[in-house]
């Protein structure tokens, strides 16, 4: 069996239906019993529990814990820039005010 990526809906439930039968591709089971790299699973947890203590940079350490506060969880940051980040930090201050300077 192989996806050929159906574009119908059609296509795809004749697909399942013709090979709900088949016996399941050899691996497959190996990838699903595949257990999390523990340590891996150990730096999301840190990280959704506002702990960026291995990000090397400061000021990037500072904006992720603040926006992580504020529930805003920005991929562990790897994706963002410095800017998009301090970016956020402004949006997030000019929202609720509480941060900001009095202008």
């Amino acid at each position: 069996m192989e996806c050929t990526g159906c574009t119908e809906k059609k296509e795809f439930v004749k697909m399942v239906v013709d090979h709900r039968f088949d016996p399941p591709l050899k691996g497959a089971a190996e990838a699903e019993a595949r257990a999390p790299d523990d340590e891996l699973l150990a730096k999301m947890t840190n990280e959704f529990g506002h702990d960026f203590s291995e990000e090397p940079d400061p000021e990037k350490r500072r904006l992720l814990t603040k926006l992580s506060k504020k529930g805003m969880h920005v991929s562990r940051g790897k994706a963002l820039s410095m800017k998009a980040l301090q970016d956020l930090e402004k949006m997030i201050d000019g929202v609720d005010g509480a941060d900001s300077p009095p202008s």
